[in-house]
């Protein structure tokens, strides 16, 4: 029998609307993707009681709650230390599981001392308030789970990937992208936006815009504020703050201060709602970047998408889940339509989605054990 499970994480995105960019950044955690993350996890089990937010209190979860799932991202790394930032586990007289966590850090090492002591307590917190011996806490891939196995915690963990993987319940996703690229071909390309400041891939980003702007695509924003800022334009104010800051970037890949403002106002997009987001990649023949969550928005929409992978967080999630990748950093002076067309070409549709239905039945597994309800889009999937 399961339980009546809250959900844990953001989800104002149909109350609350944003009125400023302070307002937006702390709704929507400065980067969308996010977002589509957390629209996964709701789009996979049929949540029956109240959502709690991040700061909710335990003892008013003990009295309501009969379960909590958290979201938890890319929260295994030197940025975040769940110790001080996260919920107080210790607190808490129900089960937790937690979902889709993951490592970052920009290479892969065999050193783990990037990782807060309190983030390790925290997670042994969380492994140990399961209501049966079987694994309460999904892992976005092989890496992370490696990691897992050398602080001790391994027997509790599943490597699946990303609950993003499981939006669409089309069992033949690979195939319908795979068919709907060779009948469109790649007349409309966007772009799934990283940042400018990164100096390792700034040229990328740079040939990225270009195709966007030479291929009738969209470049849609994710992160940082400053892009996010001049695309919505809050202000004037707003504005000018935040292009003054990008304009020398731009421009130093080619872009002068006339061209980036036609590219704001014709090209640049934001999205807060996941539904709507995937139903704007119909517009495209493609979506490429370096962004995971803008590209699995895509692929989930059917959409063909390629992750050109920029640290060991999405190189993991990209392998894990065998969507179309490739490094980034082999394509440091830009990339070109020749160049996506070889990467979908070497794409193994049918690895694919043998991989995504393996998963899913994981998945579904996984929560039954957890005497959670799965969705109905995820039995439809895993079946």
């Amino acid at each position: 029998m399961s339980l009546n499970w809250s959900y844990v994480g953001p989800d104002h995105g149909q109350t609350i609307y944003p009125k400023n960019s302070s307002e937006f950044q702390r709704l929507y955690t400065g980067n969308t993707g996010n977002l589509v993350y957390y629209y996964a996890t709701r789009c996979c089990i049929a949540f029956s009681n109240r959502k709690f937010g991040f700061g909710a209190k335990p003892e008013i979860i003990n009295k309501i709650g009969n379960g909590l799932v958290f979201s938890l991202a890319n929260q295994l790394g030197s940025h975040t230390d769940l110790g001080k930032r996260g919920m107080r586990l210790e607190q808490l007289d129900v089960p937790v599981v937690g979902l889709g966590l993951g490592a970052q850090i920009k290479e892969q090492t065999e050193d783990l001392s990037f990782i807060p002591q309190g983030t390790v307590e925290w997670i042994r917190q969380l492994t140990e308030r399961s209501v049966s011996n079987a694994p309460n806490l999904t892992v976005r891939g092989d890496y992370t789970f490696s990691i897992l196995e050398k602080l001790g915690l391994a027997d509790k963990a599943l490597p699946i990937g990303c609950q993003t993987n499981f939006i669409n319940p089309n069992a033949n996703l690979g195939k319908t992208i795979i068919d709907r690229f060779n009948s469109t071909g790649m007349k409309k390309i966007s772009t799934a936006a990283g940042s400018p400041y990164n100096k390792d891939f700034s040229k990328l980003e740079g040939s990225l815009l270009n195709l966007a702007i030479n291929n009738k695509g969209r470049y849609i924003v994710q992160h940082p504020m400053d892009l996010i800022n001049v695309t919505i334009n809050y202000s004037k104010e707003d504005f000018k703050h935040s292009f003054e800051r990008i304009l020398p970037f731009y421009q130093k890949l080619g872009f002068s201060e006339e061209e980036l403002v036609e590219s704001i106002e014709n090209k640049f997009r934001v999205f807060v709602d996941p539904t709507q987001w995937m139903l704007e990649h119909q517009y495209s023949d493609i979506v490429v970047g370096t962004r995971i969550h803008g590209v699995q928005s895509a692929l989930q929409a059917g959409v063909p998408a390629v992750c050109l992978y920029i640290d060991s967080r999405t190189k993991e999630l990209c392998e894990k889940m065998k969507i179309p990748h490739a490094n980034a950093k082999n394509y440091l002076q830009g990339i070109t339509r020749n160049d996506i067309a070889e990467i979908i070409a070497d794409w193994d549709y049918e690895n694919y989605d043998e991989n995504r239905l393996k998963l899913s039945q994981q998945f579904n597994s996984f929560l039954i054990d957890n005497r959670i309800k799965p969705s109905n889009n995820l039995l439809m999937l895993s079946k």
